[in-house]
């Protein structure tokens, strides 16, 4: 079992602090939280196939991850994904329960938006030919009624 911990590096506060521990080793980055979403896309992050991820980095140098066939994934830390110095290998379990607890750090949605048109209408935009010549259609919808 891998510890994870998230939490704001204080620099600034969409840049994250992450430790992943295990019994006989730890290892610290940083990342911005935009990019530790990314790692949602560890799977398709396939290393035999020459991809790879670079998200985060640790004392300035770049972090590559990508998924290994026996569902683990590898941090890589190096200038590149292919000339590292150190690797460390974690189950995906482990990213997954990373991504998630970098989202409790994301800011809450914004509210709504009122849109134009008569309270509970929605005007949309709606593709057409004459969009070709730079023009916009508009048409309005009525609101959904709230007893269906």
């Amino acid at each position: 079992m891998v510890d994870v911990s998230v939490e704001q590096s204080g620099d600034d506060p969409a840049v994250m602090r992450v430790k992943l521990q295990a019994p006989s080793w730890e290892f610290n980055f940083r990342a911005h939280l935009s990019q530790l979403g990314q790692l949602r896309s560890i799977r398709q992050a396939d290393w035999t196939s020459r991809r790879s991820l670079q998200i985060g980095d640790v004392a300035g140098v770049p972090v590559h991850w990508c998924i290994n066939k026996d569902d683990t994934a590898t941090a890589l830390i190096g200038s590149d994904d292919e000339a590292w110095d150190i690797a460390f290998v974690i189950p995906v379990d482990t990213i997954d329960r990373l991504v998630v607890e970098a989202a409790d750090f994301l800011p809450p949605p914004d509210p709504p938006a009122v849109l134009p048109g008569t309270a509970g209408d929605l005007l949309i935009e709606l593709p057409s030919p004459r969009q070709r010549d730079g023009t916009a259609e508009w048409r309005k919808l009525p609101a959904a009624d709230p007893e269906t």
